[in-house]
């Protein structure tokens, strides 16, 4: 399904600020969304209790395998196509995993 297989870092899974990542504010339509931007991730990911609040849609995908920085793996089962978000005046379209887990 990808080019690249997707990899995660333990900072992103566990939204811990490190040396390699940055916590920022952005806003999905009105409501305002923690975004944890980590450059050891290859891919988007999103917790499955902010896409249920936020009412997002979710469709199903093959099982996706997810490498997680220390060598383990996790499994994506859906994806939110084209999530609309904003970083200040900078609208962004995404296709973001399921949360891990």
């Amino acid at each position: 399904m990808l080019e690249t297989k997707p990899c995660i870092s333990l900072q992103a899974v566990n939204g811990v600020q490190g040396y390699q990542t940055m916590r920022l504010t952005g806003h999905h339509g009105h409501k305002s969304i923690q975004i944890l931007v980590d450059s050891s991730s290859t891919h988007n990911f999103v917790d499955m209790d902010l896409t249920r609040r936020l009412g997002c849609k979710l469709k199903p995908i093959s099982l996706q395998p997810v490498t997680m920085a220390d060598g383990s793996k996790l499994q994506c089962h859906y994806m939110c196509k084209d999530f609309l978000w904003r970083l200040r005046a900078t609208e962004f379209c995404s296709d973001i995993f399921h949360s891990l887990g």
